[in-house]
Formats: structure tokens, C-alpha cells, sequence
């Protein structure tokens, strides 16, 4: 479909902005990158890379969500703090570090909390194709690419979202309109909290990974506040020629908190 009409057919009859001063923000860290972001009291989009909205890449760890639903609904894996699975005792790092988190036995609460990946690849094994294909196609998330010859598919395979579709997802989760049981759609959301005060309850999830040649980082959330509730993607890409990790990974919450700043949203 030519791109010109499919984001007219993709945004009809709600209004939208195009905020252009909004890549200064991006820029001025060194990054490339967009923002999408739905204020769904008022059905309004705010972005600032056209080109970035119908643009595709792994989900990266952000397929912690659908997996954990996936799992849960099939029994796979229960959301009990008492339900393990034993660590291989392969030592796993992180650019060099040892992360001590992913190196021991863990439950569904400390993979999604840490981010685990061996957890999530043995999650998967138990999944088949045709389930991921059924639940991927209701969900009209990712173009459906699964690579089983790589255990993280999600993160370096043939799997690719939008920040739509990134949207589209925490929109249902939060109303719990998935295909999924409501108490497991509640449990996941509860996992995703990042911070609640009398102003506001946001949740979030990240996620990093490489792709075409570029690090590529996610930040993508829910914002609830007393007037209204917001859903926002955060990707940013930089040549993995000239980065730094460290400094990177942090980049896409001081860039979406400035940006969610001079909005007026937080």
C-alpha cells in the first residue's frame, strides 16, 4: 500500500500533530529516533518522524509482554512466586558485566523485572508455532516472523513491530481487551509499574537490541493522570560503531521525560 494513504487511513477521523521541534531533543543527545504518543481522552496523536510510524524493528525484550500472556494463558508457567525454573548454571553477562540476576533460579516476577532472556527462551520452547501464530494474528501485532534457529527471536531474528502496534497493545492490556485471561492481563500491567503518586501511575517497559547494524532501544509506557491517559513508544537508534551502552540505555528516559515535559504531560 502506498505510505501516503495508508497513514491517511491510518490516523482518519483523529487529530493529530506533527511536532517538528520535537527531534531537538534527539539530536541534541546524538541519537536518531521518534516518539509517538495517544492521549486517548482527547483521541489525539502526537510524533515526530513520519517515516519512523510504519518503520519496523525487533521488539526486543518489550516481547516479554506477549510472551508472559502467551505462557500463562496455555499453563505454561503460573505467576506464582514460588513457580522456578532452575537456572543451567551457564554464567551469563552483560557487555562483560555478570549480571547476578540472570545467573540463578527465577520466577516470572524477576524475569519480567530483570528482563531475563534464558528465562524467556525456555518459555518459549514450550510454545508452538501455530500458538504464537494464532495469538500474534489476534493481536494484528509484529509482521508474524518467527525465526526458531535463534532461542531470543524477539530480539535478533525476523520479528518486527511499529510504534503502533507498540501502542495498540499497551491500549488493550490496560483496558484489558486482549484475548488473554483479565487476570493474567492485570498481573502483567502490575509488573510493568513503574511509579504511582497522587499525580500520576506510569508504567513502562524497555527493551535493547541491535539491528542492521544500529543499537536499537525501546521505552514504551502508560501514563494515567487525573485528566487523562496517555500511551507512548520511544525508539532511538544510534550506529553500534560509535556508541557507548552505558550511556545509551539511558538516553530514551531522559529524552522521553523532556519531551513528556514540555507537552505538559508530566
Amino acid at each position: 500500500m502506498n505510505r501516503l494513504l495508508f497513514l491517511v487511513i491510518f490516523f482518519v477521523s483523529m487529530p493529530l500533530m506533527a511536532q517538528n521541534y520535537i527531534d531537538f531533543y534527539f539530536k541534541s543527545k546524538g541519537v536518531d529516533g521518534s516518539v509517538l504518543i495517544y492521549n486517548e481522552t482527547k483521541n489525539s496523536w502526537i510524533f515526530n518522524n513520519e517515516s519512523d510510524l510504519t518503520h519496523a524493528t525487533p521488539p526486543g525484550t518489550t516481547f516479554n509482554i506477549i510472551n508472559s500472556l502467551i505462557a500463562l494463558d496455555l499453563e505454561k508457567i503460573t505467576h506464582s512466586s514460588d513457580d522456578f525454573l532452575s537456572w543451567d548454571r551457564i554464567k551469563r553477562y552483560y557487555f562483560g558485566l555478570p549480571m547476578k540476576s540472570w545467573n540463578c533460579d527465577t520466577n516470572l516476577d524477576e524475569a519480567l523485572y530483570y528482563r531475563n532472556d534464558w528465562f524467556f527462551e525456555r518459555i518459549s520452547k514450550t510454545i508452538s508455532d501455530k500458538d504464537y501464530f494464532f495469538f500474534l494474528n489476534q493481536l494484528k501485532y509484529s509482521n508474524r516472523k518467527i525465526n526458531r534457529k535463534i532461542p531470543d527471536f524477539w530480539n535478533y531474528g525476523g520479528l518486527a513491530v511499529t510504534p503502533r502496534q507498540q501502542i495498540d497493545l499497551l491500549q488493550k492490556l490496560y483496558h484489558k481487551q486482549l484475548r488473554f485471561h483479565k487476570e493474567h492481563q492485570q498481573y502483567v500491567l502490575d509488573q510493568m509499574l513503574v511509579n504511582k503518586n497522587e499525580k500520576i501511575t506510569l508504567y513502562g517497559y524497555n527493551a535493547y537490541t541491535v539491528y542492521k547494524g544500529q543499537a536499537v532501544d525501546w521505552w514504551i509506557g502508560i501514563i494515567v493522570t487525573k485528566e487523562d491517559t496517555y500511551y507512548f513508544s520511544t525508539r532511538i537508534y544510534k550506529s553500534i560503531e560509535d556508541l557507548s551502552v552505558k550511556e545509551f540505555q539511558t538516553l530514551k528516559y531522559t529524552i522521553t521525560g523532556e519531551i513528556l515535559n514540555v507537552l505538559g504531560i508530566m
